[in-house]
Order: structure tokens, then sequence, then C-alpha cells
């Protein structure tokens, strides 16, 4: 399910459970991000051990990698799965570490 930013801030207020994942790289979380997203790459996200419940947004730079792992996530049989526009199609405020 996409959502725009201003849905999915609705749900990551709303919903206590809820997470915000970066799939890019470990090093393109770190050159910028989202704030309260965790870093789990792409090819780590089979290894999410969240409740099947839980509602899980996505992101990464243009939409492909979080397509993929929201796609990994609903054949894991997780129910809440959405993606956000990449963050070179929308101009989020990014934090660095």
């Amino acid at each position: 399910n996409a959502l725009s930013p201003e849905q999915a801030r609705t749900i990551l207020t709303e919903e206590k459970t809820a997470v915000l994942l970066d799939v890019r790289t470990r090093e393109d979380y770190q050159r910028g991000h989202l704030k309260e997203s965790i870093s789990l790459p792409l090819d780590e996200i089979k290894q999410v051990q969240y409740e099947k419940d839980t509602p899980i947004v996505l992101y990464c730079k243009i939409g492909y990698k979080s397509h993929l792992a929201a796609e990994l996530l609903v054949e894991a049989g997780y129910t809440q799965v959405y993606t956000i526009p990449g963050i070179s199609d929308y101009q989020y405020d990014l934090i660095q570490e």
C-alpha cells in the first residue's frame, strides 16, 4: 500500500507499535535519513522480528527497494505494510548521524 508522507505520519503517530524502516544501505542511511527511522537494508529484511500485525512503513531513495521489501514482508505474513515516496521524490527533512 502506497501512502503519502502525511498518511504515514498519522499511522506512525497514532499506532504505538508502528515502525519506519529505511531499506537503503547503512552508508546511505548515515548520509541522511528520516527522523525516528530504523536502518534495515533490503538484504536484511527477512530478519525482521515484529508481530505480524505491526504497521511497517518503508522507504528508500526512489521506491524500488521499498517496494521489493514490502513484497517480501507481505509474503512473510505481515498484514500492515506500507511504502512512502523515496527521498529523491519528496522533500523530507533528513537528519544525519
